[in-house]
């Protein structure tokens, strides 16, 4: 396959390219302001600390702090002396924080003082340095500042490690080097934010994880290509409203839970005027819901829906920018340097598998990620019609029972078609006699009446889904999902519950 990105150093473009921006605010976090001209010497004297500290090339570092400035700059930082940034959420516990530890191998940790004290046993026996709020308080006292440049750097180093979401087991360390980030960087410029960008105000509003890459890759684009990032610590949907409106931004980046949110707000019309296009990917948001997100924000012209996951840095499938809306529900088309084989099972399903140079080759602890042919197994059961990629289900949801394949999916998308559903998560339950059951785990919105929903319920799946795919597992009514840090169904946590 022909190159279609340049055969350089990640970090090395984006502080190249941010010297271009001059005075233009590059990260905005509550008071601090942090122009795209600072980011080179800002950067430069975090490397003196860094070396400082006795990290060399090589040397991982773990990030236990909520979105803020400190990400990209320790990013940077870290790139240029050739160690590999990871991170974690800064609400982990103890436990949590113990085991990215043990499988990341980190040497060094930054935190804060609040996550330091909380956490204090997981943390004894590593290297610890807390961080103030203020990027620029602590950088200020740094005497010296240093352009270390590694021997042996290349394109297939090391360059970001961040943990799998974890929605089936225990999240994997995964490998990202810059190959990978330069392949996937540009496969999407070429194919969609070159446009996107070009009929933009060049303002954007972060508040997915920057510890997990989907969330990370977006702020590191914003970098790149000159937009202004305003960063939220925590995200909350109405203080998302009021800084969309107070900075006239026209273009943010969701997951379908916080879609959720807005549907289950409801009345929000007429807010963010300024609002254009909405990104949304981690998981599939069915085309009802799309339908009614969009009947909320009336002023969104352009929707775009995507497929990726860690071990591939951010996507393999997009909607395009001008698709009018056409293909609500899919994950779009595949991106340029991607192949795909779409592998029929003995069973069945259609399994999409992938190559391309954005793919990893490997997890932290060795086990590989792809096949003896290069062939990324994604687990994911698809459908292609017309060019568009479906995602019908994860192979490991299927539920086995009597034979039969059941789609989880499948009775998830009947069962919010009923009002007041507000989240639902179908899984396989063990069963003596048929192998598995169906059983249903389902958050309502406030005021719903349970008793009189589950008659309805009933009705509905008897009237849609044959005999197999009836709820002989149960119904649980829950007050909130288990999900992860990314904001993805944790499925496995649900047998807790």
């Amino acid at each position: 396959m022909a190159k279609y990105y340049p055969e350089t150093l990640f970090h090395d473009l984006i502080l190249e390219n941010v010297v271009k921006f001059g005075i233009r605010q590059a990260l905005v976090h509550d008071n601090q302001v942090i122009t795209f001209e600072e980011i080179p010497q800002l950067v430069s004297k975090l490397v003196y600390k860094l070396l400082e500290l006795g990290i060399s090339q090589g040397d991982t570092i773990l990030v236990c702090l909520p979105n803020s400035i400190w990400y990209p700059l320790l990013f940077l930082s870290c790139a240029k002396i050739g160690a590999v940034l990871s991170g974690i959420s800064h609400e982990s516990t103890a436990g949590e924080i113990k085991y990215s530890l043990k499988q990341s191998g980190a040497k060094l940790v930054f935190t804060n003082e609040k996550v330091s004290k909380e956490n204090y046993w997981a943390l004894s026996e590593n290297s610890v340095e807390v961080l103030p709020d203020s990027v620029k308080t602590y950088i200020d006292r740094i005497t010296g500042h240093e352009d270390f440049r590694p021997e042996n750097l290349d394109i297939d180093s090391i360059l970001l490690a961040p943990f799998s979401s974890g929605t089936t087991g225990a999240p994997k360390c995964c490998l990202l080097t810059h190959r990978n980030f330069l392949a996937a960087t540009y496969s999407l410029k070429k194919f969609l934010f070159d446009q996107l960008l070009a009929q933009s105000s060049m303002k954007t509003l972060a508040f997915l994880p920057f510890h997990h890459a989907s969330g990370f890759w977006a702020l590191l684009i914003c970098l790149l290509e000159g937009c202004t990032t305003y960063i939220m610590s925590e995200f909350h949907p109405i203080v998302m409203m009021d800084l969309i409106e107070k900075y006239e931004i026209d273009t943010i980046n969701i997951v379908p839970p916080i879609a959720n949110i807005f549907l289950k707000m409801g009345i929000l019309q007429g807010r963010c005027p300024s609002l254009r296009t909405i990104l949304c990917g981690s998981s599939g948001l069915q085309k009802d819901r799309c339908k009614r997100l969009l009947s909320i924000f009336p002023q969104v012209t352009h929707f775009i829906q995507g497929y990726g996951m860690t071990e591939l840095v951010v996507l393999s499938c997009v909607t395009p920018f001008d698709d009018n809306f056409e293909h609500l529900g899919s994950c779009g088309h595949i991106l340029p340097g991607f192949e795909t084989k779409l592998f029929e099972h003995p069973t069945g399903e259609t399994e999409l598998w992938l190559k391309s140079d954005a793919i990893m080759k490997a997890y932290k602890n060795g086990t590989p990620n792809l096949d003896e042919d290069d062939w990324l197994h994604t687990g994911d059961i698809v459908t292609e019609k017309g060019g568009f990629f479906y995602v019908v289900d994860r192979m490991k949801d299927l539920i086995k029972l009597n034979g039969y394949q059941v789609s989880p999916t499948e009775i998830e998308n009947v069962i919010l078609t009923l009002p007041k559903v507000a989240e639902v998560a179908v899984v396989g339950i063990e069963d003596e006699l048929c192998g598995q059951l169906p059983k249903a785990y389902i958050v309502l919105e406030k005021n719903a009446d349970e008793l009189l929903f589950l008659k309805h319920l009933e009705h509905t799946m008897k009237e849609k889904l044959s005999a197999v795919k009836q709820l002989r597992g149960g119904v649980s009514i829950i007050k909130e999902m288990p999900k992860s840090s990314s904001g993805k169904i944790q499925k496995n946590r649900l047998m807790y519950y």
